[in-house]
């Protein structure tokens, strides 16, 4: 019986200690996979990486069209001012308004027109007195 208890642990022995070991080939195939894993991990941050550089310039090219877009509508909304008042002074109710006002305008231009014309002849016909006078 004492041999067969010693065979017993024998076996056990030798089974615990062989149950740790890993064969070369399923060493160098977890190895394999580990530089595989590796590259691609280093593929997924390179990848990352031009991802995010992507990122960033088109929040950038969003910021400026954003800031195009504001703008645009300030000046959208300017002109949709002038539209609605150009519209207000063409309506047919205003149009004789508008147009009164504009000729009224014209003849101020002309009659200031005509006073400067009669200070410019005046001017003209002194020089050409005073230089009678000094023949």
């Amino acid at each position: 019986m004492r041999i067969w208890v010693k065979a017993l642990l024998l076996v056990i022995g030798c089974s615990l200690s062989l149950g740790g070991c890993v064969s070369v080939g399923t060493y160098k195939l977890k190895q394999a996979e580990a530089k595989k894993l590796d590259q691609s991990l280093q593929s997924l941050q390179t990848s990352y990486k031009e991802l995010q550089e992507k990122h960033d310039r088109l929040a950038l090219e969003n910021d400026k069209l954003a800031s195009q877009v504001k703008k645009q509508s300030g000046e959208l909304t300017e002109l949709t001012k002038e539209n609605e008042k150009l519209a207000t002074a063409i309506r047919p109710e205003n149009l004789l308004q508008t147009l009164a006002a504009r000729f009224a305008e014209l003849q101020k231009q002309v009659e200031a027109l005509q006073k400067k014309n009669a200070q410019l002849q005046e001017a003209v016909a002194a020089r050409r007195s005073g230089g009678d006078a000094e023949q």
